[in-house]
């Protein structure tokens, strides 16, 4: 029997040149690839087949394509130890950088249709809270947190202290809660309602929408959190 081995696409071969380039470091960090006929030629390719190859690139999160700009190395793959599969802050988890501050703001308000919809119960007193994640004095990360009068009540939380608040919602919640729901989607900051800070050049961002449960059928908390694309992975390890 006679095993004919076939040749790999010309794409893949580009993009594994084009990949040890960026490892050796013949390309800087941040930098930007040279223009797409320059670099169809100097690997000696179509520009079509180039543009496969940088497609894959992007896919696997190293490189970035800014319309009009060109394309820009981001990183290279990297290997992580944990990601969303342990129950902790998920901010946390997806985020590229470590957060050095953390400020909040919040406000009570009467519970409304959609408070009642993501608690999956009527509430009468609602907390809303806005927290915004910081790394080298620049905002990279937003969470919106709901809380039902009925868990600020049994947790017995002092609202004159912002701190123990700010503590309690991205810390403390997390070890007294015996499962997380999220569900992530991609979307963009164009149509938010303006920031605070300013999270990212770019608008792409994850969107992860928690619901936090104890012991209760309700959500003692819930927190959708705004993580921007450029700053962050999504990674779920799974084990057996």
């Amino acid at each position: 029997m006679i095993i004919e081995k076939k040749k790999s696409p010309r794409c893949v071969t580009i993009y594994n040149r084009l990949f040890s380039m960026i490892e050796a470091g013949e390309f800087s960090l941040e930098g930007k690839l040279p223009t797409e006929p320059k670099l169809a030629k100097q690997m000696g390719v179509s520009r079509t087949t180039l543009r496969q190859a940088l497609y894959l690139l992007q896919e696997d999160g190293i490189i970035k394509n800014i319309q009009g700009k060109g394309n820009f190395i981001i990183g290279t793959v990297q290997k992580w130890e944990k990601g969303l599969e342990s129950l902790e802050n998920p901010v946390y988890s997806v985020l590229n950088m470590p957060v050095e501050e953390m400020e909040i703001e919040f406000r009570l308000e009467t519970g409304a249709e959609y408070s009642n919809k993501v608690l999956e119960r009527k509430s009468s007193v609602v907390l809303y809270a806005d927290i915004w994640y910081k790394s080298q004095g620049k905002g990279v990360a937003y969470t919106l947190s709901i809380l039902p009068i009925e868990t600020i009540l049994e947790e017995k939380i002092d609202l004159s202290d912002e701190k123990k608040l700010l503590k309690y919602l991205t810390e403390e919640i997390y070890l007294k809660v015996r499962r997380s729901e999220i569900h992530l989607l991609q979307s963009t900051l164009d149509n938010f309602y303006e920031m605070k800070y300013e999270l990212c050049k770019e608008k792409e961002i994850h969107l992860l929408q928690e619901a936090l449960y104890t012991k209760n059928k309700y959500p003692v908390a819930y927190q959708k959190h705004y993580i921007p694309v450029e700053h962050s992975h999504i990674s779920i390890i799974r084990r057996k």
